[in-house]
């Protein structure tokens, strides 16, 4: 048997490498924290409702290895590239660099060498040529 924490009607963490059984868990969280015994095939990520665990629903063109845990694209799905958004992110880390800085919260010379000239450029847009400076 394993040991969950419930969170949302969801084992959201499983406690049994510190809590081998339920009442290992008795007196050390507050009452609003709930674990659960599990069988030993039920992993994080699993629905819980009334006692019943409930394996994650596999999206449309993807399968789910209950042995695993984990999901696969069926045959003829179209797995999208890990890169297609890392502009995107850089961009969005240039503009939390850049918010951090106009609020005094960052200089830019603790900005990552990678993101400087984007944060430079993030800067300029927002007319705070003058904070890019200090490298």
């Amino acid at each position: 048997m394993k040991v969950f924490q419930i969170l949302n009607d969801i084992c959201h963490w499983d406690a049994t490498c510190i809590h081998p059984a339920l009442a290992d868990t008795q007196g050390k969280y507050t009452s609003d924290i709930v674990f659960v015994e599990a069988p030993d095939h039920v992993r994080e990520g699993w629905g819980y409702a009334e006692g019943v665990f409930v394996p994650p629903a596999a999206p449309e063109g993807w399968g789910y290895d209950e042995k695993t845990g984990t999901f696969y694209a069926l045959p003829g799905t179209v797995v999208p590239d890990d890169n297609t958004n890392i502009e995107q992110e850089e961009y969005d880390m240039a503009v939390a660099y850049a918010t951090l800085i106009v609020n005094g919260k960052r200089t830019f010379a603790q900005v990552p060498a990678l993101l400087r000239e984007k944060v430079r450029q993030v800067l300029t847009d927002l007319e705070c040529p003058e904070l890019a400076t200090g490298e």
